[in-house]
């Protein structure tokens, strides 16, 4: 116990000696080190936008379509989006698909205007059914959602986003009540949706088609009456009991379609499972890449120490003479310039893991994001750092054991 604690306190003097030289090779370290910590929040704080925005249309969401895809070119295709009224109604109806929990049908105009007294508004007009809103995790903010009445009624009904409340009307509160017409008819407004946040799947373009914050929503009963004038449904948006079971609730759905229009269609479904497993795989590739350029700078900084270790060990050659002269071993020699490699990879890697996490601090601070710190980026700065101390002083310390005392003692 007493030679370790001896050969702490000489690696402490050696490193205080040099202290221009221990504060260069340090500084490499904790250059590496901080970037470890910083590529592990940018991935981190990535994967928690990317999950909050595709939470905004439903995590246990499966979207079922036709298959526009003819393998006979001599086969005339069908018309039509292959899916009816009579279709949802079916499934409404049947215990086909236990691995679904609610389902909406869903057509849409991107492109309808909507006008209140003399002021016009441009919408995406959605129609749904009541489930719509729950699949999607909407808020009503003011008024009510669709209920069973108003779609078996085909009532002229609306709900409208808060940004087009804004727009129309100025204000939200005192909009639910109000008339509005869509062609030549006039609906009511009976609720209000806040509006989303998906800029960031926006910058990206995996978001859907239209303006999230402008839609207009309608029973798609009173859509097939009164304004597409047929009972074509675009495609049906399911939500699944348990998101590991969404692949089975597709194919359900799918061969229910498929047995209900007498095999006349091709299906296929798409699952938010499947943009979570893909976005997790992108940003664990692009965080794996970014770990190894980090690497890569610890590296070089560990061959920085190497060098420095070995200059180190050639000024002090009459030093490490004399200490086998009074009786130090060469296992002595080896554990001290080992710690002194160690220590300063150590120290880096402290330095780096305070400056990366203040980084990242203040980063969210001034964009506003989360500030989520990557626990496995700690642990692979501390062993990287650890491991390339290690290495970069072991080669350093075997030579300094290798000297002979009488040969090292006659050296200046």
């Amino acid at each position: 116990m007493h030679v370790i604690l001896a050969i702490l306190y000489e690696v402490s003097v050696a490193l205080r000696a040099n202290f221009i030289r221990t504060t260069l090779s340090i500084l490499g370290v904790t250059i590496g080190s901080c970037a470890i910590i910083l590529v592990g929040y940018v991935t981190l704080s990535s994967q928690q936008q990317i999950f909050t925005e595709l939470e905004t249309f439903g995590l246990k969401s499966i979207w079922v379509s036709r298959l526009y895809q003819n393998t006979n070119p001599q086969q005339i295709s069908r018309s039509g989006t292959g899916i009816k009224l009579r279709d949802y109604f079916g499934l409404t109806n049947s215990d086909c698909c236990r691995a679904v929990e609610k389902l909406t049908p869903i057509s849409v105009n991107y492109n309808q205007w909507i006008k209140y007294h003399s002021k016009y508004q441009q919408t995406s007009l959605y129609a749904v059914n009541q489930h719509y809103l729950d699949i999607n995790n909407d808020n009503i903010i003011y008024g009510r959602n669709f209920t069973i009445e108003d779609i078996q009624n085909k009532l002229p009904v609306v709900i409208i986003s808060s940004t087009i409340a804004t727009a129309l009307f100025n204000t939200l509160h005192p909009v639910i009540g109000k008339k509005i017409y869509i062609g030549n008819y006039h609906f009511t407004i009976i609720g209000i949706i806040a509006d989303k946040n998906r800029d960031f799947l926006n910058s990206i373009g995996i978001a859907s088609n239209g303006d999230v914050n402008q839609r207009l929503l309608m029973p798609i009963t009173t859509y097939a009456t009164r304004i597409s004038h047929n009972d074509d449904i675009e495609w049906l948006q399911v939500q699944a009991k348990h998101l590991q079971q969404a692949d089975i609730g597709g194919q359900q759905i799918v061969s229910f379609l498929t047995r209900h229009n007498e095999h006349r269609y091709q299906y296929q479904f798409n699952t938010m499972k499947q943009y979570i497993d893909n976005a997790n795989n992108i940003l664990d590739g692009v965080s794996i890449l970014g770990i190894i350029v980090s690497l890569v700078s610890l590296i070089v900084g560990g061959i920085a120490i190497m060098n420095i270790m070995l200059t180190s060990v050639v000024e002090r050659t009459k030093e490490i003479g004399l200490k086998k002269a009074i009786g130090a071993n060469n296992n002595h020699i080896l554990l001290q310039f080992l710690l002194e490699a160690i220590f300063i990879c150590i120290i880096g890697s402290i330095l780096g893991l305070t400056l990366g996490i203040c980084i990242s601090f203040i980063t969210s601070v001034l964009l506003d994001l989360p500030w989520l710190i990557n626990h496995n980026s700690i642990y692979i700065a501390i062993l990287s750092s650890i491991l390339v101390g290690i290495i970069s002083g072991l080669y350093p310390a075997m030579t300094a054991t290798k000297l002979q005392p009488v040969e090292a003692l006659k050296r200046e």
